[in-house]
């Protein structure tokens, strides 16, 4: 039967219509002041299923339509997804899954930044195992691949580095996450991922450190991958970044370097891994790449050189002298060196250079750049046994036509370790000290261990209260190490007191008395006689510092105590006998002064750098102390007015250049010009290396085998460090054109004006100036 127009089915029919719009509309309104509350952070419209279903199908909408309001309800559902309501998040973290796969689908950046904040947050906060936490880990592994994909390197970071932090344990999570969490890690690195960071990252734009941690990330795999890049790499540039890259992974890369070392690879790919293994510092390492200080190709040789000097530690002198004995005759120089600047005074180290020394016969083409280094290291080794190697070099090479530089290097490195050995010879001859140097480390190491007795006792008594008693053991104990000349325990115990009992004022004071009314009576009084008029100059406390630097050294009648040509920074205090001063004159000696009692000698070799132009010898039985200029730069950073004080007191005494010209006789072998001329000149190293830089000079006298130039020097420790330098010089005649080069040994840099920090540098040439040349030059002068 048909429905006919106010039937009672056609009006229960439209009924149920008006009834279905009506709830509708009812829906809607509640969907709709839901979205507004949720908008203003109420999570609580949540609770509704309703509520979340509609919210899901709006959210899918095309994700350009109303899309201001949408990113403030993604904001709400960001902040329901950290709720502490566990429903809550469940029901926030299905509807953000939901938008974030309709984002993805739409490639909408914008909704996929907003997501990714909001999933990271969760992650970051979430300490429920959730049942849906490899859905939702997945739709982040899915958000991190697009984000990697297209570039966004500071958004795909934020995710993978909050994965690293929970799998390397940073961020505590339960081991079902963290198992969830690498293998997301392992499906991301893919060949393609790795390779697109990678070219991103050897670009060398301004993502490059956020690149390198990406590729932290991935840990062991992302480190086989470069190391493959690194092989196969054609470009210099790249090989050098990957390189430097490689050594973040630490020892994760070591496995891989040591499966490549295995196939016996071309000695390029062998100098990149030793590179890489020198930059992850790992010294168990060297077992694995030891055999390759003997590979054929020198770069490889060098390349472990560097490894042993990075690593460095106690075993690095062991692995150098390992590598001298196999690497090629030019780095075995380049070891020589090392050894001499960073290693220990070892005997091993010695008995190396002279067993190379005496192997000299097969040396290479670079042999004398060798022999020079191994005389130049034997200064820094003073014994017999250096000085007889460098004698026995001097008689071959005296031989020989050529040798000119060499035969220059071993003279000056014999007149370096000869006051060494003299020296040397006096402490071991000599009698025990009266009293410790200062800042001696045995004796500091003594003193500690025999305050750490005293300490115990004082805990004790602290633990019982006894404050009193402390003070009283302390100050008991201070007077008697200052009775038994013990300073350096005295000062640390009254230091202590004062510690412990600020009140104790009156205590310190008369400690600080006593002991340095004991430091002045160790001092000899026939000492303080001689040298009364210095002493008057200053305070206790300095004369105490001098006097304890002072070394006690004593000379037979006829011995040398200083020779001509030498280079010996001391300074001489005569405290009994007879010494007689000497010069070579006309090719003999001539004598020139006797000196007594009461005279330092050495103050124009101890102020400014310079050789000894006078040999001084005993007369009669010579007793006289000896200042190290080493060891007074140990007193003067705590008492300044020392060195001006001794300096002014120098002047007093003759001066040795004022001798030399009272004796009226010609000692130069070779009459001196006076000429004003310029010179550019090139310094050496103490192995005859060229430096890279010259300066110029204004020549103010020259004779055939020596010149003086002034120059202007900072400082006049500066100017030290010239004495005993190689250089070489151009002389410019008076139109720049260059006359001559000659080469010597810097013998002298006297201060000219220190006002303006001019020095004279004095020069002895290696050989004269060619008659020719030397004639022009003075012709340019006149």
């Amino acid at each position: 039967m048909e429905n006919k127009p106010g039937s009672p089915v056609k009006i229960i029919e439209t009924v149920k219509q008006k009834f279905s719009l009506s709830e509708e509309k009812r829906r809607n309104l509640r969907l709709e002041h839901g979205f507004a509350e949720l908008s203003l952070g109420n999570i609580q419209v949540l609770k509704s299923d309703e509520f979340v279903q509609g919210l899901v199908d709006y959210l899918l909408l095309d994700p350009e339509e109303d899309r201001e309001f949408k990113t403030k309800l993604l904001i709400g559902l960001g902040e329901a997804a950290i709720s502490p309501d566990l429903n809550t998040r469940e029901r926030a973290l299905a509807v953000l899954s939901h938008a974030g796969e309709n984002f993805l689908q739409h490639d909408d950046q914008g909704g996929v930044f907003l997501l990714v904040n909001c999933f990271c947050k969760w992650l970051e906060h979430e300490t429920e195992l959730l049942p849906g936490l490899a859905v939702l880990v997945k739709r982040m592994e899915r958000f991190a691949a697009w984000l990697l994909a297209r570039s966004s390197w500071q958004e795909g970071e934020r995710v993978l580095s909050l994965f690293h932090r929970i799998q390397t344990h940073s961020l505590a999570k339960g081991a079902a996450v963290r198992s969830v969490i690498s293998k997301t890690l392992d499906r991301l690195a893919t060949k393609a991922t790795l390779g697109h960071l990678t070219n991103s990252y050897l670009l060398e734009d301004d993502s490059q450190q956020l690149l390198r941690k990406l590729l932290l990330v991935f840990e062991a795999k992302a480190a086989k991958y470069l190391f493959h890049r690194l092989i196969q790499s054609s470009k210099r540039q790249d090989r050098l970044m990957l390189i430097n890259l490689l050594p973040a992974f630490g020892t994760r890369a070591v496995p891989f370097l040591e499966e490549c070392l295995k196939k016996e690879p071309p000695w390029a790919i062998v100098r990149n891994v030793i590179a890489v293994l020198s930059e992850i510092r790992d010294d168990s390492c060297y077992p694995l790449i030891r055999k390759y200080f003997h590979h054929k190709d020198k770069r490889v040789q060098h390349e472990m050189i560097r490894y042993v000097v990075i690593i460095g530690g106690e075993a690095a002198t062991h692995r150098l002298l390992e590598g001298l004995g196999a690497v090629n005759d030019d780095l075995k120089a380049y070891i020589v060196r090392l050894l001499a600047d960073h290693g220990k005074r070892e005997q091993t180290i010695l008995d190396a250079l002279c067993e190379l020394a005496e192997a000299r016969s097969g040396f290479s083409r670079s042999g004398n750049l060798l022999i020079n280094t191994i005389i130049a290291t034997l200064r820094t080794f003073p014994c017999r046994k250096s000085l007889d190697l460098l004698e026995r070099l001097q008689a071959q090479y005296a031989q020989g036509p050529g040798n000119d530089q060499i035969l220059l290097q071993i003279e000056e490195a014999r007149k370096v370790l000869v006051p060494h050995l003299r020296h040397h010879q006096q402490r071991i001859d000599g009698l025990p000290e009266m009293v410790s140097f200062y800042n001696d480390p045995k004796q500091s190491q003594l003193a500690l261990n025999r305050i750490a007795q005293i300490e115990e006792q004082l805990r004790k008594l602290i633990s019982l209260g006894d404050m009193q008693g402390v003070g009283e053991l302390l100050y008991e104990k201070a007077c008697a190490a200052a009775r038994d000349k013990d300073f350096e325990v005295a000062e640390k115990l009254r230091d202590r007191l004062l510690e412990i009992n600020p009140m104790a004022l009156n205590e310190v004071l008369e400690l600080g008395e006593l002991i340095e009314e004991h430091k002045t009576t160790l001092i000899p009084s026939h000492h303080v006689e001689i040298w009364s008029e210095l002493y008057d100059e200053m305070t206790t406390e300095e004369l105490n510092a001098l006097y304890y630097v002072l070394r006690q050294e004593d000379y037979r009648k006829g011995e040398i105590i200083v020779q001509a040509g030498e280079t010996d920074a001391s300074l001489y205090f005569i405290n009994s006998g007879q010494v007689g001063l000497t010069c070579l004159s006309g090719g003999s000696e001539s004598f020139l002064k006797r000196i007594g009692p009461g005279n330092i000698l050495g103050s124009e070799q101890f102020f400014a750098p310079s050789v000894w132009t006078v040999t001084l010898r005993a007369l009669s039985d010579v007793q006289m102390q000896v200042l190290d200029h080493a060891q007074l730069l140990t007193i003067t950073k705590e008492f300044q007015g020392i060195e001006p004080t001794l300096q002014h007191y120098c002047r007093k005494f003759a001066k040795v250049p004022e001798l030399l010209k009272m004796s009226g006789d010609e000692r130069r072998e070779c009459p001196r010009y006076s000429v004003t001329l310029y010179t550019r000149n090139v310094l050496l190293d103490h192995y005859g290396n060229k430096g890279k830089r010259n300066f110029r000079g204004e020549l103010i006298d020259i004779c055939r085998n020596g010149l003086a130039f002034t120059i202007k020097i900072s400082s006049r420790n500066n100017a030290k460090l010239l004495l005993g330098r190689q250089i070489i010089s151009e002389i410019q005649g008076s139109e720049g054109e260059i006359v001559t080069e000659c080469s010597g040994l810097i013998v002298g840099v006297r201060p000219q004006n220190e006002i303006f920090s001019e020095f004279t540098v004095h020069i002895k040439l290696t050989k004269k100036i060619e008659d020719t040349a030397f004639n022009s030059i003075i012709a340019s002068h006149n």
